[in-house]
């Protein structure tokens, strides 16, 4: 009776003693998962901030695009002077946005107010073809910091797969 007991005892005390270090398993096992998946919650809000500022400095770009074409087909006679004030006025303005205010673009941005001074003064191509160049290397500026946001997106969802709880 004894042998059975001391047998069924052993038994007993191998089940519980692999029940509690599965147990110690599965709690080490969850802990790694709640810190890589809190990890990764923090990497993607972080990753919708920088989107939402991409996204702005895009449609941001996109509104002096559009100036930027209809600078174009100003002919400069006097039937056009109330829109050639729009126009200067929505560029002047331009720079409180987002992207106008964007440490990398500020600098850009703040020669729209002397050429809107000089095109209203002496309106002629020039002046013209001169608001374009600043359009265009602000419109580089923001594609150099879409790519760079691209690349930072890329390393984030390039991570390398880790075996986590695999023994």
């Amino acid at each position: 009776m004894a042998y059975i007991y001391a047998t069924h005892f052993l038994h007993n005390q191998r089940f519980f003693n692999t029940q509690i270090i599965q147990a110690k398993n599965l709690s080490t096992n969850l802990k790694q998962n709640t810190h890589v998946n809190a990890q990764t919650i923090e990497n993607f809000s972080t990753l919708e901030e920088q989107a939402k500022e991409v996204t702005l400095l895009c449609n941001d770009l996109a509104t002096l695009r559009t100036l930027r074409d209809e600078l174009s087909t100003l002919n400069f006679k006097p039937s056009q002077q109330r829109k050639m004030e729009r126009l200067i006025d929505e560029l002047i303005a331009w720079q409180n946005t987002k992207a106008g205010q964007h440490p990398f673009i500020a600098p850009y941005a703040g020669q729209f107010t002397i050429l809107a001074t000089r095109l209203r003064s002496e309106a002629n191509e020039d002046i013209v073809r001169d608001i374009t160049l600043v359009i265009e290397d602000i419109t580089g500026k923001v594609i150099d910091e879409a790519l760079k946001f691209n690349r930072h997106l890329a390393k984030l969802i390039c991570i390398p797969q880790q075996n986590h709880g695999q023994s």
